[in-house]
């Protein structure tokens, strides 16, 4: 699984344990990791289609339920309607998580919340570093700040 790189480096400034970690909280570094890791992920889809599955954050929590039922299927397991409400349960809480680390959340409102709090020139720092990641996750860099907050542009690039 992998997450779009700007929310993630937003995330890893609010740990004091990662922000001078350079492979943590070093832009080029993270980006530099990123890459490889789509190559690698990119050449393990093609060798072992069957066996190998790729998902991303955004869609996750974006098309939840869809999403959970097609990783159930290619794991050739029984999804349980017990299963589908703990999903939901994790996935739509009403208030923030009080804490970093907390799992329950409203993945909807929480996987674009960057948008509205970061800087359009951290924003801009990272895509710089990350460009080609972006392009290999289908996300949009931004050109300007009000792009950048404007919720009805799309993350995603165009198929």
């Amino acid at each position: 699984m992998e997450r779009d790189p700007r929310p993630v480096m937003q995330s890893r400034q609010n740990l004091f344990w990662c922000r001078n970690e350079p492979d943590c909280g070093y832009t080029n570094n993270v980006c530099g990791h990123y890459f490889q890791d789509l190559k690698e992920a990119q050449k393990l889809k093609k060798e072992y289609p069957d066996r190998f599955k790729f998902v991303q954050y955004e869609r996750l929590s974006l098309h939840t339920e869809i999403t959970v039922k097609e990783i159930w299927k290619f794991l050739h397991l029984k999804l349980r309607d017990e299963t589908l409400a703990k999903v939901h349960k994790l996935t739509s809480a009403a208030a923030p998580p009080s804490n970093p680390y907390d799992t329950n959340r409203n993945t909807v409102s929480h996987t674009f919340y960057w948008r509205k709090t970061m800087s359009f020139e951290a924003v801009e720092k990272i895509q710089n570093a990350c460009q080609q990641v972006l392009s290999m996750l289908g996300l949009r860099s931004f050109s300007t700040r009000e792009e950048l907050h404007n919720t009805t542009v799309s993350a995603f690039l165009p198929h």
